[in-house]
């Protein structure tokens, strides 16, 4: 294990080097350091059989996977220009600089995001998720707060994420659910158009419902973090119509988060929309009258919720 601590160090100098380049040579001197990292990324978290193997195995050491997690997110927080370029003053050479530098942040995080997202959604992984989780959530609070566009860019891509999983919940109570698999999710998608050779592809593939619920739980933790700066009217609509499908189709502990992000979404601009309150109000009373025949565990799920709301 100190063979990869070791190995992932070598990643500092470039990151040093990043720091002190000038925003013309930005986006020619973060490849370097870009390229080593999601080499050690497809090394070690990419086959995701391959981590939930390693997780297995009974050591006193650091699993390597988790190594490589704790590290990305020590250079969010030490090295941010590895992920978003620092804003510069509004010249029309840095306007087009900088556009060109938000396409690549922007190309580099989606894929960060897949590889992420694709342990989300592994069964034999979850001792991981709650990290997975922190990870994304961090990444989206440095580009709120350094880059508000890609921001803007990514939240709407985690919304049209969690549309096309309910979608697919929704669809496998309506079809026989074995026709479904595997399905392919098409988001966070690294540009068509020329990008760097080392942003290998590995699309997030889903066998099963419960793949989807895995991912969902993630979502809602991600969302919950988000939400308050995400709120205009469009996407205030969107979380309204994942809370309502949630609240018919998911499972209990679904359910538990959903009815805490509703709370936040209450507190922040009052109850669902006119639109959508008939079927939010229906589905809640649905739940309450399942409370009857809910055991112990299950309702635990719904106490803390409850009681924020």
């Amino acid at each position: 294990m100190c063979e990869q601590g070791l190995e992932m160090a070598s990643i500092l100098p470039a990151l040093r080097e990043l720091e002190s380049a000038s925003p013309e040579d930005y986006n020619t001197v973060v490849q370097k350091p870009r390229q080593i990292l999601c080499q050690f990324v497809d090394k070690m978290l990419t086959d995701v059989d391959v981590v939930a193997l390693e997780l297995l195995k009974k050591t006193d050491s650091q699993p390597t996977c988790v190594m490589l997690l704790d590290f990305i997110q020590h250079i969010m927080k030490s090295f941010p220009l590895m992920f978003v370029s620092a804003p510069q003053k509004p010249t029309k050479e840095i306007q087009r600089l900088s556009s060109d530098d938000e396409c690549s942040c922007i190309d580099f995080s989606n894929w960060i995001i897949t590889r992420l997202l694709r342990i989300a959604a592994a069964p034999n992984c979850q001792t991981l998720h709650n990290c997975i989780a922190k990870i994304i959530i961090s990444l989206l609070w440095l580009f709120k707060n350094k880059n508000p566009f890609i921001f803007g860019v990514q939240t709407k891509e985690m919304l049209g994420l969690f549309q096309d999983l309910t979608c697919l919940t929704e669809k496998s109570v309506m079809m026989q659910e074995s026709s479904l698999w595997p399905f392919t999710i098409d988001r966070f998608i690294v540009a068509v158009r020329e990008h760097p050779g080392y942003l290998t592809p590995a699309p997030l593939q889903l066998n099963s419902l419960f793949q989807v619920e895995l991912l969902e739980i993630i979502l809602l933790r991600i969302l919950s973090s988000i939400v308050s700066n995400v709120f205009c009217r469009r996407q205030r609509l969107i979380l309204w119509e994942i809370c309502c499908s949630l609240l018919e189709h998911g499972s209990p502990k679904i359910k538990g988060i959903v009815i805490a992000l509703s709370s936040k979404l209450i507190k922040l601009g009052g109850p669902p929309p006119e639109e959508l309150s008939n079927m939010f109000f229906t589905s809640f009373v649905d739940l309450l009258q399942l409370f009857k025949e809910a055991d112990r565990a299950e309702l635990e799920l719904y106490e803390e919720p409850f009681s924020e709301l």
